[in-house]
């Protein structure tokens, strides 16, 4: 390759043949060649998140990830392009002219030669999201094209900013209309978010988290369930116990990327003229060509589309996320256990926050006599604490609880209603004035707090008002006369 300042000098070269001194360059080959800083050898536990991590980037599918503060979501998602497959020659074009636009390229390696991260704050606008002004320029999601768009605190966005991927999520390019004309851009980006399960970020955790039911619902909300249905994998990073810390060293980013190259060339050979690459762009009619189901798993996928209730575009990442999961495996059929490990990717959306499930938390995680960690291995077996509430002792020893486990949860089914102040507020059987009236009379301290919650509070000011919520009425006349109850309201 011959570098030329201007064009004057490469007429000169064209017509005199003046030589120039060569620019040395770098091929598109040396991209895979790169070394990384990080590493995800270096995030102990989350092996699940891990793994969804995996899957997103072998089929190119939008990820979710949430839990807890600390938890390790953002150090997973900064490592993903440490397993991202290296760019084919045209790929590597395209980024260049699209970077070249905006003044983007180096000057060292004008050729781009890694997929892009782009990491975006909570704070950015629409235009800068998508792109926009006088004269168009692309925004984040074009500049993320063919790498990794990352939402940090995805549900401190904006609403109407999250609003406007929808449409670049489903299409993969971005149209913008102006008085001189219509912009195209590309936006062929793998979508990867974070954010906590809650405003505090303590959820489930209830001796922990203090914000009420609708607290949380409002704040998982902020992603509409219309967004949601176009993320394809939504996984919980659940807080890292202290044995995972001390673990055995965990898998490298270059085994993973092995398989991740591996599975893109399954679906490179798989999609050859098809004007596709990857398991995500499959619309419905090569979904029925492609992904199909033997009949254990049509029973099976009928069973998760009635229970879920599912809409018609999740079936379909199901069924997509099924076939990358397939693929990852070395296997051209989609079995039981590929569609087992896509449903569950499928079971963590906005209603984790709904006031049935938390105070079946509640009362889990209020159980006496099992510890913290057999808890967590008990409830890797079940969907829920719900279920876990309603299955008697033979079923709970079938799943794989000890006989004395199993006998200390039935136990407590039956010592203590889950129905207690603490659930009564959260189904709306108590207002919100009495609810206040509760923890004000308890001061705020979090041991009295949660005896009030539970209704084990020993104060005969807190009991006489416990009773009052209760039965709504005085025994002897039928009409209340109690000074609290007057106070803050009746019951509905």
């Amino acid at each position: 390759m011959i570098g030329v300042e201007n064009l004057k000098a490469a007429c000169d070269v064209l017509n005199e043949g003046v030589a120039a001194d060569p620019t040395e360059t770098r091929t598109v080959r040396d991209a895979g060649e790169h070394t990384y800083e990080l590493d995800y050898q270096d995030i102990k536990g989350q092996k699940l998140a891990k793994r969804a991590a995996e899957v997103a980037v072998a089929g190119n599918h939008n990820m979710l990830m949430i839990g807890p503060p600390g938890a390790g979501k953002t150090m997973i998602a900064k490592r993903i392009p440490t397993i991202l497959p290296p760019l084919t020659k045209e790929e590597s074009m395209e980024l260049t002219k699209l970077y070249s636009i905006v003044g983007g390229l180096n000057a060292n390696q004008p050729l781009i030669l890694e997929r892009p991260f782009r990491e975006v704050h909570h704070t950015t606008t629409k235009s800068a999201l998508i792109g926009g002004g006088l004269i168009p320029r692309p925004g984040e999601i074009s500049l993320a094209d063919k790498g990794v768009l990352f939402l940090d605190e995805i549900a401190e966005f904006q609403k109407p900013v999250l609003e406007m991927l929808r449409q670049p999520l489903e299409e993969h390019f971005i149209k913008i209309i102006r008085n001189r004309g219509v912009y195209h851009f590309p936006a062929e980006f793998l979508l990867v978010a974070a954010m906590n399960p809650c405003p505090c970020g303590n959820y489930p955790d209830l001796n922990k988290c203090l914000c009420t039911s609708t607290q949380i619902q409002a704040y998982l909300s902020k992603i509409s369930q219309p967004l949601l249905d176009r993320i394809d994998i939504c996984v919980e990073a659940e807080r890292v116990a202290y044995e995972d810390l001390q673990g055995a060293r965990e898998e490298s980013s270059k085994d993973i990327r092995e398989r991740v190259i591996m599975a893109r060339e399954r679906q490179k050979e798989r999609y050859k003229g098809e004007g596709i690459t990857t398991n995500s762009q499959l619309n419905a009619e090569k979904i029925k060509r492609y992904c199909i189901l033997g009949s254990e798993e049509e029973k099976m996928m009928r069973q998760a589309f009635e229970k879920l209730n599912l809409t018609a575009r999740m079936y379909h990442k199901i069924l997509c996320v099924a076939r990358t999961i397939a693929d990852l495996a070395g296997e051209e059929k989609i079995g039981l256990a590929h569609l087992r490990e896509a449903i569950g990717y499928r079971t963590l959306d906005k209603n984790i926050g709904a006031g049935d499930r938390m105070k079946y938390e509640y009362w889990f995680a209020n159980i006496k006599g099992i510890g913290n960690q057999k808890k967590k291995r008990i409830r890797k077996r079940l969907v829920s604490a719900q279920e876990l509430y309603y299955i008697e002792e033979t079923g709970l020893q079938a799943l794989g609880v000890e006989e004395k486990d199993a006998q200390i949860i039935r136990k407590s089914t039956e010592e203590n209603s889950v129905l207690s102040v603490f659930s009564q507020r959260l189904s709306g059987k108590i207002k919100a004035n009495q609810f206040t009236a509760i923890c004000a009379l308890c001061k705020g301290e979090t041991a009295k707090r949660r005896q009030a919650f539970s209704g084990d509070c020993r104060s005969t000011r807190m009991q006489s008002l416990w009773e009052t919520i209760d039965k709504g009425i005085c025994k002897k006349t039928g009409k209340c006369r109690s000074a609290d109850h007057k106070r803050y309201g009746k019951r509905d």
